[in-house]
């Protein structure tokens, strides 16, 4: 782990993936062949669970941060590190590219 709280090598026992950001793909964007690429910062809880938020979203104004928010609530990330301790209340940085099929 990083000085900072933050985990340099996320262990997720549910990965993101194209399928979650699928069906949250801003429907305007999606019309035009938007794409975007949004920066999250993720908190892990006690769960494995994630609570993400954007910290950068290009373009703005496209709804991909919502969209990537929306499907980090999918993503599950391992309580304890390899090393033993505990990963619970760090923090994960997080890239979302999002392209469309087109």
């Amino acid at each position: 782990m990083s000085p900072a709280g933050f985990i340099d090598r996320p262990i997720w026992t549910v990965r993101p993936n194209g399928r979650h950001l699928e069906q949250y793909y801003p429907p305007r964007a999606l019309e035009r062949s938007q794409t975007g690429e949004v920066a999250l910062e993720c908190l892990i809880a006690a769960s494995g669970e994630v609570a993400c938020s954007v910290t950068n979203e290009e373009p703005a104004g496209w709804g991909f941060g919502e969209a990537a928010v929306m499907s980090s609530q999918h993503w599950r990330h391992a309580v304890q590190l390899p090393s033993g301790a505990s990963a619970v209340g760090a923090k994960v940085q997080v890239i979302v590219n999002l392209r469309t099929m087109n």
